[in-house]
C-alpha cells in the first residue's frame, strides 16, 4: 500500500489527502493506519481540537494524527 500525506481537515468522516504521485484524494471514514509498529488500526472518525491539531478516533479514543501514518491503495 502506498502511504498517503494528511492534507486538510474537512469533517467527521473524511479529509484530503496528498498521494505519492501529488495527487489529492478524499479519504472516508473508515480509513486503515499504522503506528509505526506494523500494527494497522481502523480510524473511525476525525476531529480537531480546541489546539487546533487534529485527532483520528481509534476504538473509542482520540489520538493525534501525527502519530500515525495513513494507508492507502
Amino acid at each position: 500500500m502506498d502511504n498517503l500525506n494528511f492534507y486538510r481537515y474537512e469533517n467527521e468522516k473524511n479529509l484530503l489527502v496528498v498521494n505519492k504521485n501529488g495527487k489529492i484524494k478524499r479519504l472516508y471514514c473508515p480509513f486503515p493506519v499504522s503506528d509505526g509498529m506494523r500494527k494497522i488500526s481502523a480510524v473511525t472518525a476525525i476531529a480537531s481540537g480546541n489546539d487546533e491539531k487534529i485527532y483520528y478516533k481509534i476504538n473509542g479514543t482520540y489520538y493525534e494524527y501525527s502519530s500515525f501514518v495513513i494507508l492507502g491503495k
